[in-house]
């Protein structure tokens, strides 16, 4: 009897360590905590992550930025030191409307995007065509 209950809990406790660590496991494929061009105040960390077969941009509690209407975020084949008002959006791609200009936040990429072809992450008012911020990948 002592065998058998013994037998069980480990079982059901291999089961449950199992399932939590699938859960939870996260590639991180590139992070930072600076943001290399700032057109406006732009602190924080952000990461790019594999999970469950997709990719996201995750910014951390830490980021902060000025809010404004209309804040984008997207990805750019071009140098984040490179970017300004005039070419904030040129070579880049959409990824989704800023939630919120602080805290954490997850936006999913579309299925169609290899986060390995991107060079920036950039954050761009488009209502204002303002150029607000961009980090190197």
């Amino acid at each position: 009897m002592r065998l058998t209950t013994f037998i069980l809990t480990a079982f059901l406790a291999l089961a449950l360590f199992s399932i939590t660590a699938s859960a939870s496991a996260e590639d991180i494929l590139a992070s930072g905590s600076s943001w290399d061009k700032v057109g406006q105040r732009t602190s924080g960390d952000w990461a790019i992550v594999a999970r469950d077969g997709a990719f996201y941009i995750e910014l951390g509690e830490n980021f902060a930025t000025r809010s404004a209407p209309d804040l984008k975020i997207f990805l750019s084949t071009e140098d984040a030191a490179t970017r300004n008002n005039r070419n904030g959006l040129e070579n880049t791609t959409f990824v989704a409307e800023l939630t919120s200009s602080s805290g954490a936040q997850s936006y999913r990429l579309p299925d169609n995007l290899d986060p390995a072809d991107f060079t920036s992450l950039i954050i761009y008012c488009q209502a204002f065509s303002k150029f607000w911020a961009a980090s190197a990948i």
